[in-house]
C-alpha cells in the first residue's frame, strides 16, 4: 500500500507532498494537460524505473529543472519501506530502498506490486501480437521466478541467429542454433500455457458480472492451425518448421517461427473477443485481465497491489464503471484519473482530488 508520496521537479509538478493513508481509493479529475497522468506516472516510474508514456527519461524532468526527485512510503507484510529515486538531466536513475542503493528495479517488484493501465489498453489486445506477448511475458516474469532469465537467453539466441541469417549461407551452420531455439521455445511455451490457464480461471470468475458466457485465453502458435499441442509436440513441430523454412528466413534475414512469434487471444463462448464483441466489452475484458494479474500476484507474493487507471474507463457506461470500480477496490489500492468530474459520483467513499496546473486541490 502506498502511504505517502513526494514529488519534486517531475513533469509539471514543482513540489508536492501527498498522504494516501486515509483511503484505498483515490479519484483525480481536471482538464486535459493539468497533471493527472503525470501523478500516476510518477508512482509507476518510482517503482519500476520506467515510464509508461515516455522513452526518453530526461523528458520526465520539469522545464528549467536540473533533476527530478521522487520518494514514497510503502507498507507491505514485511513492514514499511521508504523508496527514493533521483533522475538526472542525462537520464540516469539512482534509486534507494530503506537507504540501500537498488541495483535493479526487479528488486522493487518483490516489495511493491504496481500496474499502470491507460485509455489505450484496449489496443494491447486488439492490435499487433507484440503488445499481447509483452503483457504475457511481463506476467510470466513476475509469476515464475526463472522466466525472466529464460526469456533473456531466448532473445540472445534469436539475436545471434538473425545476425547469422544475414551472413551465413549454409543450413548446416544453423542446425545447432535452430535446435537451441526450439528447446528454449518449448520451455517458454510451457510457462506461457500455464500462465494463460491461471489467468483464464481468475478472469472467468470476475467476468460473470459484466458478460454472459465463459471466458478463456487461447494460445496461438504461428504457422499451426490447431488450438492445442503438447510441449513435446511443439518442439518436434517447430524444429521441422524452422529447418524447412531456412531458405525463406535466409532471404528475409530474420527468424519466422518460435516463441517470439506466438500470440494469444481472448474468447467468450468460443467467439473471439476482438472480432465479435463491442469496443466496450473489449475494454471491460482488457481491464479484467489486468485486475486478474494483480489478484494472482497478490495471492502468490502477499503484496497488496496498486492499480493506476489513467482514464481507462473511457467509453463505458455508468453502471459498468460503477461495477468495475467496486470490483477493483476489493483487490487493489486504486488510483483513477479522468477528465470527467461526474465520475466522482461512482467512487463511493474514496477521496476526491482536483488537479489544476500541477496544483493539488482536495474536494
Amino acid at each position: 500500500m502506498l502511504k505517502k508520496l513526494w514529488i519534486k521537479g517531475f513533469r509539471n509538478f514543482d513540489e508536492v507532498n501527498l498522504d494516501f493513508s486515509s483511503s484505498l481509493k483515490w479519484f483525480f479529475f481536471g482538464d486535459n494537460n493539468q497533471g493527472k497522468s503525470n501523478l500516476l506516472e510518477s508512482i509507476y516510474f518510482l517503482t519500476t524505473g520506467k515510464s509508461p508514456r515516455e522513452e526518453v527519461l530526461k523528458n520526465l524532468i520539469g522545464f528549467h529543472k536540473s533533476e527530478a526527485l521522487l520518494g514514497a512510503d510503502f507498507e507491505s507484510d514485511s513492514g514499511l519501506h521508504r523508496v527514493y529515486l533521483k533522475l538526472s538531466s542525462d537520464g540516469v536513475r539512482q534509486s534507494m530502498v530503506n537507504n540501500v542503493v537498488v541495483r535493479s528495479f526487479t528488486q522493487l517488484s518483490k516489495l511493491i506490486c504496481v500496474s499502470y493501465v491507460s485509455a489505450d489498453l484496449i489496443r494491447v489486445f486488439q492490435d499487433s501480437p507484440e503488445g499481447r506477448r509483452h503483457f504475457l511475458d511481463g506476467f510470466c516474469a513476475l509469476y515464475f521466478s526463472e522466466y525472466g532469465s529464460l526469456l533473456k537467453k531466448y532473445k540472445r539466441v534469436i539475436s545471434q541467429k538473425n545476425r547469422l541469417l544475414k551472413t551465413c549461407p549454409e543450413l548446416e551452420s544453423f542446425l545447432v542454433w535452430n535446435r537451441q531455439l526450439c528447446l528454449l521455445s518449448k520451455t517458454v511455451y510451457e510457462f506461457r500455457i500455464e500462465a494463460l490457464n491461471v489467468l483464464s480461471d481468475v478472469v472467468n470468475g470476475l467476468a460473470f458480472n459484466f458478460v454472459s458466457g465463459s471466458v478463456s485465453l487461447k494460445y496461438v502458435i504461428r504457422g499451426y492451425d490447431n488450438e492445442y499441442m503438447s510441449s513435446e509436440g511443439y518442439f518436434d513441430w517447430l524444429l521441422e518448421k524452422v529447418n524447412d523454412s531456412f531458405v525463406k528466413e535466409r532471404t528475409l534475414g530474420y527468424s519466422l517461427y518460435g516463441a517470439h512469434r506466438d500470440d494469444f487471444y481472448i474468447e467468450i463462448d468460443g467467439k473471439k473477443l476482438m472480432t465479435f464483441f463491442s469496443r466496450g466489452i473489449n475494454r471491460v475484458m482488457s481491464i479484467l485481465i489486468y485486475v486478474s494479474e494483480l489478484i494472482i500476484l497478490n495471492k502468490k507474493g502477499s503484496l497488496f497491489p496498486i492499480l493506476l487507471l489513467d482514464d481507462a474507463l473511457a467509453e463505458l457506461d455508468f453502471k459498468i464503471k460503477e461495477g468495475l470500480l467496486k470490483l477493483m477496490g476489493n483487490y487493489t489500492q486504486l488510483f483513477y484519473a479522468s477528465v470527467l468530474e461526474e465520475d466522482k459520483n461512482i467512487f463511493g467513499e474514496g477521496c476526491i482530488v482536483r488537479i489544476d496546473s500541477g496544483e493539488i486541490q482536495f474536494a
